[in-house]
C-alpha cells in the first residue's frame, strides 16, 4: 500500500513538473512574440517617420498578421494617410473597428473623411491653381498625421541596440540592393528580428541561397505562418528544395509541390480558416504549374462567399474594391486621374510582400487580375428592363469561355434580398430580338504598330467579321492623333473587310477620340451596341475619357478592349469595366485572333431572365441579384421602376402621371 501511495505521490510530481515546463515554455513563447511585436511596431513607426511610407505599411501588416494589436493597426491606417490612399485607410479602419473600439483610429477616420470632402469641394478649373489648392490642404494633413505617429510612438516600448536598430531600418528602407557592409553587420544578430531583416536584405539583392539558409534558423526559432511562408516561398522561386531535403537539385515544379507539401502539413487548423493561407497556397500552386488549384484557392479568397478576417483579408478587401471600382478616390473630377495615382498593383504589391510571394515577373499578378475579372465580370447584367414592370426583364451576358448552354437551374437569382423562385431563362439563340446587335471595331493604326502588329490586327479583324453571325451589323474606326470612320456600320462583311486593307500605320494615340467616334456611329442603333477597341500604346489626353464613357453608358454601349505591345493596361481596364465590357491582354499580336474570337463568343453567350417584382410602390429604386450556382459567380445592379430616380427626387410633392411612375413623362399640368 505504502509503494502504492509513494508511486502516486511521484507521478503527481512529474505531472506537476510537466505542466510546470509546458507553461514556461508557453511564457517564453509568449514573451518573445511580445518582444518581437514591439520591436516590429517600434521599426514600423520609424520608417514610416522617415518617409519610407511603403515600407512601413508592409511591416505594420505582418506584424498584425503575426499577432492582432492595435499599435499596428493604428500604423496601417496612418501610413495609408501618408500615401494619400484617404479611403483606403477609411476602409481598413472600419474594419479594424468591428472587433474594438480605437480612439486613435476614430480620429484617423474623421481626418481622412474631412480632407477629402475639401477636396472634393475645391471648385478651380485651372489644373495648376487645383493642384496647388490640394498640396496646401494635405500638408495642413501631414502635419496631422505627423502629431499622431508620434503619440503611437509614444505607446511602443522597445528595449534594444539603437545602432543596431538602425542598420535594420537602412536594410528595410532600401529600395534597391543592400550593401554588403549593412548585411555583415547583422550576422552576430541570432534575434528573430534580425534573421527576419537579413533574409529580406538578401532577397532584395536575390541571393536566395543565403536567404534560405537564414529563413530555415528563423523557422526553427519563430514557426509562425510567416515566417514558414518565406521559407517556402524562397524554396518554390529557387527551383531547388535546398534545406528541406538534402541535395538534390530539382525543376521549380517539383520545388513547389515540396513546399506546398510542407505548409499544408506543419499548419494549425488555427491558422488554416486566415486568407493568408489559401492566398499562400494559390501562389505555390500556381507556382508548381496547377492553374486549376490555383485558381478554385484564389476564388476562395477573392468571392464574396470568403469567411476571413485577418489581416491579408482587410487588405484583400481594398484590392477588390480598387479593382471593382476603378478608382479608390472618387472625385468628381479626374476619376481616371485618381485610379492612375492610386495604382491597382500596389495595393497588390503590399499583399504580395506581406507574405514574401517572390514575383521575378507579373505573372501571378495577371493571373490573379485574370480569376478576379472572372469572378467580378465573368457574369454581367447587361440590362434591366422594367417598362411592363411589375414584370422585370434582364438581360445576362456569360463573359467567360464556356460552350455550356445554361438553364434556369443553373441560376440564382434575388429581387431586394428576397430569392425568386418563379422566373424564366431564355438563351440569346432563342430571341431573335437579342440577338440584334451592332458592332463597331476600334483600332490603333498609331506609329507603334507598324509592321506585324498591324499586319496581325488586321487579319484577327477580317476573321472576326467573317466569324460572326450575318444578322449583325459592323462598322470600323481607326484612330490615331485622331479617329475617323473607315467602314460605316454595315450588313455586308465584304465592305468591312476592304476597309481593314486601307488602314496604314503612323501618328500617335488617341483613345478616347476612337472611342467617341466609335460611340457615335451607334448612337441611333437598336438593340445590342458594342465597341471593341485595340491599343498598344497610351491615350495621348486622359483628360476627356470620363465624358465620352459617360456618354456611352447612357446609351447602353459595352465595351470590349484589347491590349498587347505597350498598352497602358490599367486604362484599358478602366476604360472596359466603366462600360459593362472587359479587358483581354494580349501576350503577342499572334493571340489577337484568339482573342477576337473569344470576344465573339461574349457577345452570343447572352441570356434573358423575366419574373415578376414584388410590389413595392415606395421603393422606385430596387437591386436585383443573379448568381451562377456551380460557376461562383455574382452579379449585382441597382435599377429603378419607372423614370430615373434623379426625376422622382425632383417629382417630389407632384402629383405623378400615374401609378409606381411605370410611365414616363413630367407632372400633371393641373396638379393640385
Amino acid at each position: 500500500m505504502k509503494k502504492k501511495k509513494t508511486a502516486f505521490k511521484a507521478a503527481v510530481l512529474v505531472l506537476v513538473i510537466g505542466i510546470g515546463i509546458m507553461a514556461a515554455f508557453i511564457l517564453i513563447k509568449m514573451y518573445g512574440i511580445e518582444k518581437l511585436k514591439n520591436q516590429q511596431n517600434y521599426m514600423a513607426s520609424r520608417l514610416i517617420e522617415m518617409g519610407a511610407y511603403e515600407q512601413g505599411r508592409v511591416l505594420a501588416i505582418q506584424n498584425n498578421q503575426m499577432k492582432e494589436n492595435a499599435i499596428a493597426q493604428e500604423l496601417i491606417v496612418l501610413s495609408s494617410g501618408f500615401q494619400s490612399d484617404y479611403e483606403s485607410g477609411i476602409r481598413s479602419a472600419e474594419k479594424f473597428m468591428e472587433k474594438s473600439s480605437d480612439a486613435i483610429l476614430q480620429e484617423t477616420v474623421q481626418l481622412y473623411s474631412e480632407l477629402m470632402e475639401d477636396i472634393n469641394e475645391l471648385t478651380s478649373e485651372d489644373e495648376l491653381v487645383y493642384q496647388d489648392e490640394k498640396q496646401k490642404l494635405e500638408e495642413d494633413a501631414f502635419e496631422e498625421l505627423m502629431a499622431v505617429l508620434f503619440r503611437i510612438e509614444d505607446k511602443i516600448n522597445v528595449k534594444a541596440d539603437k545602432e543596431t536598430l538602425q542598420t535594420m531600418l537602412d536594410i528595410m528602407s532600401s529600395v534597391d540592393m543592400v550593401s554588403y557592409e549593412a548585411l555583415e553587420a547583422l550576422q552576430d544578430d541570432n534575434s528573430v528580428l534580425g534573421m527576419k531583416v537579413q533574409v529580406a536584405g538578401n532577397l532584395k539583392n536575390r541571393n536566395y541561397s543565403g536567404a534560405f539558409e537564414t529563413a530555415k534558423l528563423l523557422y526553427k526559432k519563430n514557426d509562425s505562418f510567416e515566417n514558414k511562408a518565406l521559407l517556402a516561398n524562397i524554396t518554390a522561386i529557387d527551383g531547388k528544395y535546398q534545406g528541406m531535403t538534402e541535395g538534390n537539385g530539382e525543376n521549380s515544379g517539383e520545388a513547389a509541390q515540396r513546399a506546398i507539401n510542407f505548409i499544408e502539413t506543419t499548419t494549425a487548423i488555427g491558422d488554416r480558416k486566415q486568407a493568408a493561407y489559401d492566398l499562400e497556397r494559390a501562389y505555390l500552386y500556381f507556382c508548381a504549374g496547377n492553374e486549376n488549384k490555383s485558381k478554385e484557392l484564389l476564388k476562395t479568397v477573392l468571392g464574396a462567399q470568403a469567411d476571413h478576417d485577418d489581416t491579408i483579408a482587410v487588405m484583400l478587401d481594398d484590392f477588390l474594391y480598387k479593382f471593382k471600382t476603378g478608382s479608390s478616390v472618387q472625385t468628381e473630377r479626374r476619376q481616371y486621374q485618381a485610379y492612375e495615382q492610386d495604382d491597382l498593383s500596389e495595393c497588390w504589391k503590399q499583399i504580395s510582400q506581406a507574405l514574401y510571394f517572390i514575383e521575378t515577373d507579373n505573372s501571378f499578378y495577371e493571373f490573379v487580375l485574370g480569376t478576379a475579372d472572372e469572378l467580378y465580370n465573368g457574369l454581367i447584367i447587361r440590362n434591366i428592363d422594367t417598362t411592363l414592370y411589375p414584370e422585370v426583364h434582364i438581360t445576362v451576358n456569360i463573359a467567360f469561355d464556356t460552350e455550356k448552354e445554361f438553364k434556369k437551374e443553373d441560376f440564382v437569382l434575388k429581387d431586394m434580398g428576397a430569392e425568386v423562385d418563379d422566373f424564366s431563362v431564355t438563351s440569346a439563340e432563342e430571341l431573335s430580338n437579342i440577338s440584334e446587335a451592332s458592332v463597331v471595331l476600334a483600332v490603333d493604326h498609331s506609329g507603334s504598330m507598324d509592321g506585324e502588329p498591324l499586319e496581325a490586327t488586321k487579319k484577327a479583324v477580317v476573321s472576326f467579321v467573317n466569324s460572326i453571325s450575318h444578322d449583325i451589323n459592323v462598322g470600323l474606326v481607326e484612330f490615331d492623333d485622331m479617329a475617323q470612320v473607315v467602314t460605316p456600320l454595315t450588313g455586308n462583311a465584304s465592305a468591312v473587310v476592304q476597309g481593314v486593307q486601307t488602314i496604314e500605320s503612323g501618328g500617335g494615340t488617341s483613345i478616347w477620340s476612337g472611342l467617341q467616334t466609335a460611340g457615335d456611329e451607334l448612337m441611333s442603333e437598336m438593340g445590342r451596341k458594342i465597341i471593341i477597341l485595340l491599343s498598344d500604346g497610351e491615350d495621348g489626353d486622359t483628360s476627356k475619357i470620363d465624358e465620352v464613357l459617360n456618354q456611352l453608358r447612357q446609351n447602353n454601349i459595352y465595351v470590349y478592349t484589347i491590349g498587347f505591345g505597350g498598352a497602358d493596361t490599367e486604362y484599358l481596364s478602366y476604360i472596359a469595366n466603366s462600360c459593362q465590357g472587359k479587358f483581354l491582354q494580349a501576350q503577342s499580336s499572334d493571340m489577337l485572333g484568339e482573342i477576337y474570337n473569344e470576344i465573339g463568343s461574349y457577345m452570343v453567350n447572352e441570356y434573358m431572365i423575366v419574373y415578376e417584382a414584388v410590389l413595392e410602390p415606395e421603393n422606385f429604386s430596387r437591386i436585383c441579384s443573379v448568381a451562377l450556382k456551380q460557376e461562383g459567380l455574382f452579379a449585382e445592379k441597382e435599377y429603378h421602376v419607372g423614370v430615373d430616380y434623379n426625376e422622382i427626387e425632383a417629382e417630389e410633392g407632384k402629383r405623378p402621371v400615374a401609378d409606381y411612375f411605370r410611365e414616363i413623362g413630367g407632372s400633371r399640368k393641373d396638379a393640385e
